[in-house]
């Protein structure tokens, strides 16, 4: 049995370090990133293409604990990533809002992350944050399974609640699509997930 969950991978990006000064303009890309932690480190700014990372622009992050991206024209809609090196790594998405998105990051807790100015990432984060409360539950679960001291009956009323889990998770996403189905997040989460076949195998006449 296996714990069913999304994995992030692909899409793309396009973005320039420019200005510290804010853009209002509609038609702009402006991205704020706030690690206080990371003072004085390099930030990247990256893409995901044909299963590989790429970065696309760098900036030093302030004394302040602040590094910006800006674009004078809105860059493609899609998953991006801030990685600071050696093993911080964050993925957000842009979509039609981005020209005052703003990430405050805890690397330490990430589920104390906060976005402004862009819903689809606030979305994704909800539903990874959702996915991985979920996945610790399953292993859990799963811990206790491997203990050969266990009574059969105990051991079926695990598997049972990792089956519910299961079920429940897969309810999760389902309704999260559809839910956010006129968002990017909504596409873009959809797109992750296995397509189910009207049939087990194929069927020929």
């Amino acid at each position: 049995m296996k714990f069913k969950i999304a994995l992030i991978m692909s899409l793309l990006f396009f973005g320039k370090v420019e200005a510290q000064k804010i853009n209002t303009n509609s038609t702009s890309f402006r991205l704020e990133v706030t690690i206080p932690t990371q003072k004085d480190s390099k930030v990247y700014l990256g893409q995901y293409w044909n299963n590989a990372t790429y970065a696309i622009d760098s900036a030093f992050i302030s004394k302040e604990g602040k590094a910006i991206f800006s674009k004078n024209e809105p860059i493609d809609e899609g998953q991006y990533f801030i990685h600071i090196k050696p093993d911080i790594q964050v993925d957000f998405l842009i979509g039609k809002e981005q020209n005052n998105i703003k990430l405050s990051l805890d690397e330490n807790d990430l589920s104390k992350n906060h976005v402004s100015g862009s819903k689809d990432t606030k979305l994704l984060w909800e539903y990874l944050l959702h996915l991985e409360q979920n996945r610790k539950k399953w292993d859990e679960l799963n811990t206790q399974l491997k203990d050969s001291t266990l009574a059969e009956s105990k051991r079926k009323t695990i598997q049972k609640e990792m089956e519910g889990l299961n079920i429940s998770t897969e309810k999760y996403i389902d309704s999260f699509i559809d839910k956010n189905k006129n968002d990017w997040a909504g596409t873009f989460i959809k797109g992750l997930n296995q397509i189910d076949l009207p049939y087990a195998q194929p069927k020929t006449q």
